[in-house]
């Protein structure tokens, strides 16, 4: 979240505009749509207080297939463990199925394993430097700034074994990062034209997302989510897990139900490829997101007319690939896909991450 939302900054700095809220809100609420759910948010949900695994033991088999015993991924990490990925971002917008717009970066990211206790670890995750495919955007001293804002930052990740990152050791430090990105913003976009109040709405909006360690969780660790989401997932060879949820609505409002699936769909030695995808419930989604950006709005003394029809045929479908080797349980390669839109428009981000030579 944090790395889309500096090279948002970076690129659309410039053409902003009143109409910034409304559609920060809209982009807000896809951006937790949808990324592969915990394992407590399975079918098999767990209740308070039991692991995934207890949760996976004691839900019903599927009527043509045993559950595993235990899940395909599992943890085999040591103290001093080290891994180089590379994070790529794309993002192509479409009319009719044709691009109009595309557009890329890439940021190393080292990962090291600062502590093993029982069932979980904390893993560093540290950015470096973003590169930028525009050439035009790379040139300009502002556009590089604003798009490595977190060059250097190291996320403290509590990664359970079987339920991915659950936690962020350092989220105040994170949270006092954020508090200084969004004044800067906030002058900014005074400097670019909008008024005090329409400022003030845009923080209103954007402020709740950094308040509390389980948001922070949220929105600042998206692609160490990505990456570890399998774990605790019993899935196995010709034995699929197909799992209900509720995804959370950035905004604050009602959650989204949501249905997805894991399936292995290679297995040869110690790797293992599995696919993923989930889509929302379309009808629920409109209907909850509509009920929250009209409430949003009304608050902020915004026009409430169009929201509907912004929303009317809006769908989120998300897939991704995971490699990973089995012998220690790191992903080799993740890819994600998710496309948002309509048949007339449409927007596809692409998250991937691949472990370096």
């Amino acid at each position: 979240m944090l790395t889309r939302f500096s090279h948002w900054r970076a690129r659309r700095c410039s053409a902003l505009a009143p109409r910034f809220a409304a559609i920060t809100a809209m982009a807000a609420a896809l951006c937790c749509l949808a990324l592969p759910a915990t394992a407590t948010e399975s079918a098999a949900a767990a209740k308070p207080g039991q692991s995934a695994k207890a949760a996976a033991a004691t839900a019903p088999a599927a009527p043509s297939a045993a559950t595993p015993a235990a899940p395909l991924v599992q943890v085999r990490w040591a103290v001093g463990d080290t891994r180089r990925y590379v994070l790529t971002k794309t993002r192509a917008r479409a009319r009719n199925d044709l691009v109009e717009q595309a557009q890329s970066s890439d940021t190393p990211i080292d990962v090291q394993v600062l502590a093993v206790n029982g069932e979980q670890s904390v893993l560093a995750w540290r950015y470096g430097e973003t590169r930028l495919d525009d050439a035009e955007a790379a040139a300009n001293p502002m556009v590089r700034q604003m798009s490595n804002l977190m060059k250097g930052l190291t996320l403290e990740l509590v990664v359970s074994h079987d339920r991915g990152v659950v936690g962020l050791r350092n989220w105040r430090d994170i949270q006092a990062l954020m508090d200084k990105v969004l004044t800067d913003m906030g002058t900014m976009l005074r400097s670019n034209g909008m008024t005090d109040a329409a400022v003030a709405g845009v923080m209103q909006q954007v402020r709740p997302m950094f308040a509390t360690e389980a948001q922070m969780v949220a929105t600042s660790t998206r692609e160490a989510q990505l990456m570890f989401s399998l774990l605790g997932k019993p899935v196995g060879m010709n034995q699929p897990f197909s799992y209900d949820a509720a995804l959370p609505n950035a905004l604050g409002g009602e959650a989204i139900p949501g249905r997805g699936e894991y399936q292995v769909m290679q297995q040869e030695g110690p790797s293992a490829t599995i696919g993923w995808q989930q889509k929302v419930d379309s009808a629920a989604f409109q209907r909850i997101m509509s009920r929250t950006l009209t409430d949003m709005a009304t608050r902020m003394g915004k026009p409430t007319a169009n929201i509907g029809e912004t929303l009317a045929n809006l769908t989120v479908d998300d897939r991704a690939e995971f490699k990973v080797d089995l012998r220690s349980g790191w992903p080799t390669a993740v890819t994600h896909i998710r496309r948002t839109g309509s048949s007339l428009r449409s927007q596809t981000d692409t998250t991937s991450l691949v472990a370096a030579p």
